[in-house]
């Protein structure tokens, strides 16, 4: 049930309106289309309906149903009468449902894609063998890309909509924060505090892996082979969370090197190991920054990153990130960083707090967006 605040006009009501009329609307109500989410995307969920909620839109969430595969399809088609009365409809998580084919041409039909989609669920189909879900999720990428209903493509890089052959009608919307969340970090770092900072005993790294199989993050294995060639160069204990939802949970060491593999953490625990932590290895071989490097920058903890030399132009970030496009550079860098840590840990923190605030604020990356929906709505 849309909430009485949010209930749209009718098409009668609003007055049919043409793409290309000029005058933009008085009003104009979003759905966003939300099938069961994880992790970022739940995420960027609640933040999108709030950025656009900040620039006047009214937002309503309109979910699917999660029983199974066949009641999502007709919850989607259930919706469809609802849809057909917002000016914009945003389907979340890369799949666009088969109600966005049926909505009025008067009606924006937007796209969050998350990812490289079609390697995903490829990846998905061999790791589970046959599976209903990836198949169906597959086809309907495919179908809506040949029909071309969608109107714009919101990615969170440049090279996520290269791989998915978005080349047109796109923009680019990388993760962003809110002044209010720079507070709230802020104040949890300060709650952490007690126990926090370098460990006399041993240095603490942390990764997060994602609940995608993707060519565009680094595997398990290529992260621990990482950090053994990080404690070669490294005299001092060292401790390294791998954090995996599919993982099985335990313990290994190799020399200096401890690796605890953790399959869930609650969140209030998650932020503190972030907060307490010397180092995040950011998995993305592209040029974006995932949501755990945010939160693990504004709760001053520096993030380490592999980029692939085709990406490294594409960066907006350079003496922020400890990073580098090779394997050995980045073990070097990473031991240089921590055998130095207690003058370059503060260094790193605010230069990438800094970077957060004035490069990946909501106000700044908000303007593609927005002055497309706007032109769209025209």
């Amino acid at each position: 049930m849309v909430p009485a605040e949010f209930v749209p006009l009718s098409v009668a009501e609003r007055g049919h309106r043409s793409l290309f009329d000029r005058s933009p609307p008085l009003k104009a109500y979003f759905a966003i289309v939300s099938p069961r989410a994880l992790g970022g995307v739940r995420t960027m969920i609640s933040k999108l309906v709030k950025g656009l909620q900040r620039e006047g839109f009214h937002v309503s969430v309109v979910p699917l149903v999660q029983a199974n595969l066949l009641a999502k399809l007709c919850s989607d088609m259930a919706n469809l009468k609802k849809l057909r009365g917002f000016d914009a409809v945003i389907y979340m998580g890369s799949i666009p449902w088969p109600s966005h084919i049926f909505i009025s041409d008067d009606t924006l039909v937007a796209l969050f894609v998350h990812g490289f989609v079609r390697q995903e669920l490829i990846n998905v189909m061999k790791l589970r063998r046959f599976k209903a879900g990836p198949l169906l999720s597959l086809s309907l990428w495919s179908i809506s890309k040949s029909i071309g209903r969608i109107d714009l493509f919101i990615c969170h890089s440049h090279t996520s909509c290269e791989a998915n052959g978005i080349r047109e009608r796109f923009v680019l919307l990388p993760q962003f924060v809110f002044p209010e969340e720079v507070e709230l970090y802020s104040e949890l770092k300060k709650s952490f505090e007690e126990g926090s900072g370098t460990s006399c005993e041993r240095f603490k790294v942390v990764t997060y892996a994602s609940f995608a199989t993707s060519p565009r993050l680094l595997t398990q294995p290529y992260v621990l082979t990482l950090m053994k060639e990080v404690s070669k160069r490294v005299k001092k204990e060292m401790e390294l969370v791998m954090i995996d939802p599919k993982t099985r949970e335990r313990e290994e060491r190799w020399e200096n090197l401890l690796v605890r593999y953790v399959k869930y953490l609650r969140r209030e625990d998650f932020l503190r190991l972030l907060a307490q932590s010397d180092l995040y290895i950011e998995r993305c071989i592209d040029e974006e920054l995932g949501l755990a490097s945010i939160e693990a920058a504004l709760l001053g903890t520096p993030i380490a990153k592999l980029t692939h030399p085709k990406f490294v132009n594409r960066q907006d970030y350079r003496e922020e990130v400890i990073w580098s496009s090779s394997f050995k550079g980045l073990a070097e860098a990473i031991a240089d960083y921590l055998n130095n840590i207690y003058h370059q840990k503060p260094l790193y923190s605010k230069k990438l707090r800094d970077f957060l605030i004035s490069r990946r604020s909501w106000d700044h990356v908000k303007k593609p967006l927005i002055n497309s929906i706007r032109h769209g709505l025209k």
